[in-house]
């Protein structure tokens, strides 16, 4: 029971973010990529 009440926390979450202004999601998806490079070895532009 309290697995499902996390995982209902986490979908909210995720719903609220997709909701978010598209300059938040844009600065986020560039810091996502940017964090991604540099675990890859490369730097990114």
């Amino acid at each position: 029971m309290k697995k499902s009440r996390y995982i209902e926390k986490i979908q909210k979450l995720l719903y609220l973010a997709r909701r978010s202004t598209n300059e938040y999601e844009a600065a986020n998806a560039i810091n996502h990529q940017a964090v991604s490079g540099t675990a890859q070895g490369r730097i990114p532009k």
